[in-house]
């Protein structure tokens, strides 16, 4: 007999057998599920509510009788007799049409792809490379390296008593690299490929390296949070066996970049055979899991990663979908918490060419940020956790369609949503609860220590208070039962605004210990640069207000949107790019928090809302509520 699957917005069914695990079957019905923890039990992402029939979890058989859901954490369950019908919450979903960030803004530069095809005259002489070498040098290439491919191409073409041969070439450390000979140019597409791997998605882009013209773009979730949602997770799940490292990588190179690298190709009227080039950047871990190198050293002190710089690999060497020949460079990382994304944020800002204090923050689940100053680079990161990306939030989800994304409150107990996708609202992102908070500071609903004022919420009619096990929980009803499609009310609770709270402040606190070990205070900015979707996305007033961001006045900040991919983009079209990629990998002094003296007490005076004193920023306590 099936399991009847109903989300917000379908219903699905599939018929399980008595090994399969309730995730394994929705799975097979076509639901991709939040299973963050890769299946351990330790999380809520694959959540589901028994409305009815029953399922095993180890010896107990848990039964819904109809009168009220059974909540069952999806893959420790299995199916028991008859049929069964589960109610799957947007949150426990991996929405596929997710909100993913793939705007940039490129710096002026000259273009000189890293791919060009050029044809040379042969001339008379005994050894037919040293002949192409020759004649490199005289158009004004220098001498190339050789592959095999390649000269095994220059000798079908030689022998052939060709007077010219046509060479793409690559740049490779070292200068050129010969990738491919051929009698003539046939007019075929030269392509390259940006990636952008991220740990929650992926976001390619595909420009022509003729002209330096970006084509298409396309992006979806990265496939590898089917197994484990986060960056710690992800290293715990591929350090538990070689075969779980080898799925990590299959899932993000041939199930998740490889589908978009075909996808784009087609909308383009080519193939994958056209793309010559392609160039990834993302953190540490995620370059690791996509060449298959254990990121088992990162997860644990002094945070070492097998490697931090790569040569121009091959696409043998990445099992990447494009021409057989072609290079593919990844972006260096700092340190094992400071990427190569964070690298190629650097390089889309240009940050060699700029001058005063700069401060870069790329917030994610691991806040980078990089201090530029007259006296270098400094570097750090710090853990904010899932929080911003809806994880460990009542309502929490993904930006994705049906998000609420900014939300705008009233003196009046009046709310304004703002939905992704102009959708019922199923879930609040990490944008729409920083707008929460900061409005309901403002309004007085909300006192500093994140607690709300239950009087205001009760006269309001927007107080709901749940029973637990410890105490009661206290929460505000943003949109009530007859406004989603679940028939579910959405709740802020205070403990999520202590989830919030405990991430903005390993934010705001990586942010003082950098700068102010600079001798500087967070005021003396000269310029913010925000890198990521997160950072695009956010109310800048609100984010100041929450205390996420240091007050600086608005015309300091500077929004790159994905630099990651972004400076990918950069990689392919600037030669020189790899090698400025690779100066400011090294240039940064790393500093770890763990080990400054004044990080907790910054942490600690950061959990209050916002955390400014009044010396540091007159006035802007003042405006505040009171506390009680």
């Amino acid at each position: 007999m099936p399991l009847v699957f109903q989300t917000p917005h379908r219903t699905f069914q599939a018929e399980p057998d008595a090994a399969s695990l309730v995730s394994d079957v929705a799975e097979r019905a076509g639901l991709a599920l939040n299973m963050r923890c890769g299946g351990n039990g330790t999380c809520s992402g694959c959540l589901m509510f028994l409305r009815e029939g029953r399922v095993r979890i180890g010896d107990e058989v848990l039964v819904a009788d109809g009168a009220r859901p059974v909540p069952v954490r999806s893959c420790q369950a299995r199916a028991e007799g008859d049929d069964a019908r589960l109610f799957v919450p947007g949150t426990s979903l991996i929405e596929t049409s997710a909100q993913i960030e793939d705007a940039f803004l490129l710096p002026p530069f000259d273009v000189q792809p890293a791919v060009r095809r050029v044809t040379v005259e042969l001339p008379d002489g005994a050894v037919e490379h040293a002949r192409a070498d020759a004649a490199c040098i005289a158009a004004g290439i220098g001498a190339p390296q050789w592959t095999a491919e390649a000269l095994r191409g220059l000798g079908i073409v030689a022998g052939a008593e060709s007077p010219r041969a046509t060479l793409t070439l690559g740049r490779v450390t070292q200068g050129w690299q010969v990738m491919d000979v051929a009698a003539a140019d046939d007019g075929e597409p030269i392509w390259g490929i940006a990636v952008d791997i991220g740990t929650t998605t992926v976001a390619v882009l595909l420009v022509d390296l003729r002209t330096g013209r970006m084509l298409r773009r396309a992006a979806r979730y990265n496939g590898q949070i089917g197994r484990a949602d986060d960056v710690a997770s992800r290293i715990s799940y591929a350090s538990r066996s070689a075969e779980n490292l080898a799925e990590l990588r299959d899932l993000v190179v041939r199930r998740t970049i490889n589908p978009l690298i075909a996808e784009l190709c087609r909308a383009e009227g080519g193939t994958p055979r056209h793309v010559w080039r392609v160039a990834l950047a993302g953190n540490t871990v995620m370059s690791h899991l996509l060449l298959g190198l254990s990121p088992q050293g990162i997860g644990r002190f002094p945070f070492r990663p097998v490697a931090l710089a790569f040569d121009a690999l091959t696409t043998a060497e990445t099992g990447l979908a494009c021409h057989p020949q072609a290079l593919v460079d990844v972006a260096p990382g700092i340190a094992g918490y400071v990427g190569g994304d964070i690298v190629a944020d650097l390089l889309l800002a240009d940050i060699e060419q700029q001058h005063g204090n700069l401060l870069l923050v790329d917030i994610g689940t691991n806040g980078e940020i990089v201090l530029a100053t007259a006296d270098g680079l400094r570097a750090c990161a710090t853990a904010a956790g899932p929080a911003f990306e809806g994880h460990g939030i009542t309502a929490g989800c993904r930006a994705a369609t049906g998000a609420i994304e900014h939300v705008r409150l009233d003196a009046h107990g009046g709310v304004t949503l703002d939905v992704i996708g102009n959708a019922e609202p199923i879930g609040l992102c990490g944008t729409g609860i920083i707008d929460f908070i900061a409005e309901a500071l403002r309004a007085g609903w909300l006192d500093r220590r994140g607690r709300f004022d239950l009087d205001r919420l009760r006269a309001f009619d927007r107080l709901l208070v749940r029973e637990t096990s410890a105490a009661p929980s206290n929460g505000c009803i943003l949109a009530r039962a007859d406004e989603t499609p679940t028939g579910e009310p959405l709740v802020v609770t205070e403990g999520d605004i202590a989830q919030i709270l405990k991430a903005k402040a390993a934010i705001y606190a990586g942010i003082k210990t950098l700068v102010e070990g600079a001798g500087l205070m967070p005021r003396e900015l000269d310029g913010l640069l925000l890198a990521g979707g997160f950072g695009r996305h956010l109310d800048l007033r609100n984010a100041i207000a929450l205390g996420l961001l240091p007050e600086v006045p608005l015309e300091r900040v500077h929004l790159i949107g994905n630099g990651s991919l972004g400076g990918a983009c950069r990689l392919l079209l600037d030669a020189n790019a790899a090698a400025t990629c690779a100066r400011l990998a090294r240039a940064p002094r790393v500093v770890e928090l763990n080990l400054e003296p004044d990080f907790e007490d910054n942490f600690v005076d950061a959990l209050l809302l916002p955390h400014y004193h009044d010396d540091e920023f007159p006035g802007v306590v003042a405006q505040l509520p009171p506390e009680d």
